[in-house]
């Protein structure tokens, strides 16, 4: 699921762009060397790579799940009507999401990136899934972020419950009856990018801490293990040496876009 074409789109103009966006599209930028704004490349091969690492291993497959970079593009403009959802069905063919404690949900819009956690609880936590979104500068709308990841949720529940699919669930009848009512989200305190082009590497960076860190399954009180404080920033903006490291950027010599 994780293979697909480059994004084709070209960046907004730099008369339009909000002063805040101005340089986030590009996500890599490295002073007078720099890269095109006109892709995200580097940032989805870097996903890519770090996805590939994560379910190379049994236990990963079971505990994570990751929708790819363009999932959230797919969602924003769904209609909900039947034939389109079982369409949209096969971006996570052959899963139930509902059985994994956590699904990993990179968001781009608006020239911006940032990340969103769905966890979902065990027979042993009577508390319904919660949504969390994590943005390194506050610039994403977490209510709309929100209400589209839960109605994307509450969908595929309906779906599954009229389906007579053997679900083997891991939440507790209660919550799974009442999914739609159970749900809660959290806009969640992170460490803040000190520039205006480092958006992508913090996404990268709050899923590899969050993968490392994650108790086995998400409870109320594991919402301690964020803050202002779970990292220092520049641990974030280092990543961009591993990704040269790693030559999944080409540094070109080019006037900024």
């Amino acid at each position: 699921m994780m293979s697909h074409a480059p994004h084709t789109h070209s960046p907004p103009s730099r008369k339009s762009r909000p002063k805040h966006y101005a340089r986030c599209y590009s996500l890599l930028p490295f002073k007078r060397y720099d890269m095109s704004c006109s892709s995200s490349i580097p940032f989805i091969n870097y996903y890519e790579l770090l996805y590939k690492e994560m379910t190379s291993s049994e236990n990963m497959m079971d505990n994570f799940h990751f929708f790819n970079t363009y999932f959230y593009n797919k969602l924003q403009k769904l209609s909900y009507k039947e034939d389109s959802f079982l369409k949209f069905r096969k971006w996570w063919k052959g899963v139930n999401i509902f059985n994994k404690p956590y699904i990993l949900l990179p968001i781009h819009d608006k020239v911006h990136w940032s990340l969103c956690i769905i966890c979902f609880p065990t027979k042993k936590n009577e508390l319904g899934p919660i949504v969390l979104h994590l943005d390194s500068l506050g610039l994403h709308d977490s209510k709309s972020i929100f209400n589209n990841i839960k109605r994307f949720v509450k969908e595929e529940w309906r779906y599954l419950k009229n389906s007579e699919e053997n679900l083997n669930l891991q939440i507790t009848d209660e919550i799974w009856e009442n999914l739609d009512s159970r749900m809660d989200d959290r806009r969640i305190s992170v460490p803040q990018q000190r520039n205006e082009y480092d958006c992508g590497l913090f996404v990268l960076y709050y899923m590899e801490r969050f993968i490392k860190e994650a108790p086995e399954r998400f409870k109320e009180k594991d919402l301690s293990m964020f803050g202002k404080q779970w990292f220092m920033p520049q641990e974030a903006s280092n990543l961009r040496r591993r990704i040269i490291l790693k030559g999944l950027l080409k540094i070109r010599f080019l006037t900024r876009c």
